[in-house]
C-alpha cells in the first residue's frame, strides 16, 4: 500500500535525522506517526520494561502498558506535545 510505504519512509527519515538526539539524550524519547510507525530511544524502551527500542516498536499498542495510575498524565503530556509543541515530563504516581 502506498500510504504504508510513505509512513515507513517518513519514520525512517526522521529517525535518521534525529539519531544524535535519540542516542545522546538523557531523556526517554519516542517518535510516533501511528501504531505501526514509531521509534524510541533505549532510555524510553527501558523505562517501559523493554530490552530494546526495536522490541518496543514491535508492540501493537504503544503506551498501552503505561500503568493505569499514569494514563491521564501520559495523555496530557501527549496532547501538550502534539498540539502546543511543548516537551513534558511524566513522573509515576507509584
Amino acid at each position: 500500500m502506498v500510504v504504508h510505504q510513505h509512513h515507513e519512509d517518513l519514520i525512517t527519515g526522521i529517525s535518521k535525522q534525529m539519531k544524535p538526539v535519540l542516542e545522546n539524550s538523557g531523556q526517554g524519547i519516542y517518535l510516533y506517526l501511528d501504531d505501526d510507525h514509531k521509534v524510541c530511544n533505549k532510555k524510553f524502551a527501558v523505562m517501559l520494561g523493554y530490552k530494546s527500542p526495536k522490541e518496543w516498536a514491535a508492540t501493537e499498542a504503544p503506551l498501552s502498558d503505561v500503568i493505569e495510575a499514569d494514563q491521564d498524565i501520559v495523555i496530557k503530556a501527549y496532547v501538550e506535545a502534539s498540539e502546543k509543541m511543548t516537551a513534558g515530563a511524566v513522573r509515576s504516581k507509584i
